[in-house]
């Protein structure tokens, strides 16, 4: 059964799906303790998911999905950059090159700041795997050249986004749309289209709404904070953040991860952003 389309309230139903693989489990499948680590780092328990991860590491080692989140785990339950690295350098040598992992990379190095590191980094990301897309790289990629200072780099990407996600688009809608739409709202609204991002977000919610995709309604808030982070609208990006991090979408958004993510140093200095931190600072 599918987290996202369901009509239970998400948390709701997320424990249950957590029931679920809990009564089903295959001691020898890592891919249902992987499972179960996602539906708990979405309910924000970080330490049973990090619990899970490493069983699911114990049967297969060189699974680099797995390695990328439980890096990952590092910056949403703590938001410790040395920890994360630390646990992406100790997977095998032959998932180092993996995109998953690559990608992860990138992503450490953003959030510790090194941003010619993580730029280098990116030039060398391509798609592979289940989740590591074309559209997400060059997402990626252009967020990287942004906070690089490589503002002309970024915006010709932020283009190609745009023009690709267009052309996905057209081809039809579906559950992987609610992505594309969100990756294209987030490239228009770095290029300063204000009126196409939202036209872009509103789509989201319709289809969402229309598909009962429960789990997309509630990522929509988290894509609006980021875009209205972009389009200078703090006020709104701080309501919807708020949002985000009331709802069960965990392995997407943290306190401790905002407290470190350069995306949003625009609000660094807002006393609301600050009140947001210390209320949802606390994780398991």
């Amino acid at each position: 059964s599918s987290l996202q389309t369901h009509s239970l309230p998400l948390e709701q139903r997320s424990r249950q799906i957590l029931s679920e693989l809990r009564v089903t489990l295959d001691p020898r499948n890592p891919g249902t303790f992987y499972s179960i680590a996602i539906v708990l780092a979405n309910l924000r328990q970080y330490d049973a998911a990090g619990k899970a991860l490493q069983r699911a590491l114990a049967i297969a080692p060189d699974d680099p999905e797995v390695h990328a989140v439980f890096s990952q785990l590092a910056l949403l339950q703590r938001g410790d950059v040395s920890e994360a690295s630390a646990r992406l350098q100790n997977a095998p040598g032959a998932v180092q090159t993996i995109p998953d992992v690559v990608y992860q990379r990138v992503n450490n190095l953003l959030m510790a700041r090194e941003f010619k590191a993580a730029q280098q980094a990116a030039a060398t990301l391509k798609p592979g795997g289940r989740h590591v897309t074309a559209l997400r790289v060059l997402t990626e990629q252009a967020t990287v050249m942004r906070l690089a200072g490589d503002i002309k780099g970024a915006q010709a990407v932020n283009r190609r986004i745009i023009a690709t996600a267009q052309a996905i688009l057209g081809e039809g809608t579906g559950e992987d749309s609610m992505v594309t739409l969100g990756q294209l709202a987030i490239a228009q609204a770095s290029v300063g289209e204000r009126a196409a991002a939202m036209q872009t977000l509103a789509k989201v919610k319709d289809l969402a709404t229309q598909k009962g995709l429960i789990y997309y309604l509630n990522m929509l808030s988290a894509v609006r904070a980021r875009v209205d982070v972009l389009l200078g609208d703090p006020a709104d990006a701080i309501r919807m953040l708020d949002q985000a991090l009331a709802a069960p979408i965990g392995i997407m958004i943290s306190a401790p991860l905002l407290k470190i993510d350069p995306v949003w140093d625009p609000l660094r200095k807002d006393p609301r952003f600050a009140a947001l931190l210390k209320k949802y600072g606390r994780t398991k």
